[in-house]
């Protein structure tokens, strides 16, 4: 069973991610959060972002900083708390992309927040307790998103001061993004994306694996 986390990994392998109809080969350490149907729904719905400063919060194995970047961004904020994501990330960005344009930063979600930023992306830990506390004990910390699973994309949304958001989230975890998204001064939603299935088996423990969607969702603020 994969749970995308690469806990029991003891060594790096290329995962593959796919950007119109290219398939681009990704590095992937032990640790480092192993791209998934959610990275690729993020990926897959990611409009142009022409000229665009960008932080890519939780940048993982660097999928989605290379996105952005081949999407036309001018620069991508690659943000992790694992050191061997933001090797990796360097590492893909040099395989398919300007590593000039990146700028690496090891830290918190908390430490965005003084970073300024046209656009901020993420495919967040969503996991809620539920699903992670069923993982191997090396494996939780990859995907966890606390008791709900909106604990890290509640921290991301709080601490932003980029106007704009776009995010994947499972239906399992937040079935309407919108009246989260209004806390935090995010007034404007709307829908990128809404892929039917697509969960990793151990989400059913969050509920029905046939009626689990993964949603792209395009925040904005008044």
């Amino acid at each position: 069973m994969s749970t995308h986390a690469g806990g029991s990994r003891t060594g790096a392998v290329d995962a593959v991610i796919w950007l119109d109809g290219e398939p681009l080969s990704i590095r992937v350490s032990p640790g480092v959060h192993t791209p998934s149907p959610f990275t690729q729904a993020l990926i897959s719905a990611l409009p142009r972002v022409d000229d665009l400063e960008v932080i890519d919060a939780g940048c993982g194995a660097g999928a989605v900083t290379v996105a952005l970047l081949l999407r036309g961004a001018a620069h991508v904020s690659a943000w992790d708390i694992v050191p061997a994501a933001i090797e990796d990330t360097l590492e893909n960005v040099s395989r398919h992309a300007d590593p000039a344009r990146v700028t690496p930063h090891l830290g918190t979600f908390d430490c965005i927040a003084h970073v300024d930023a046209d656009l901020l992306v993420t495919n967040p830990p969503q996991r809620p307790r539920s699903v992670w506390e069923q993982l191997p004990a090396d494996a939780r910390g990859v995907g966890a998103g606390g008791e709900d699973g909106l604990e890290k994309l509640e921290q991301i949304l709080s601490s932003t001061r980029a106007p704009r958001v776009i995010t994947s989230i499972s239906s399992l975890t937040a079935p309407d993004l919108a009246p989260i998204a209004r806390r935090y001064g995010f007034e404007r939603t709307s829908l990128l994306a809404d892929v039917q299935g697509a969960h990793d088996p151990i989400w059913r423990y969050a509920g029905d694996l046939e009626d689990a969607r993964i949603r792209v969702w395009d925040l904005g603020r008044a």
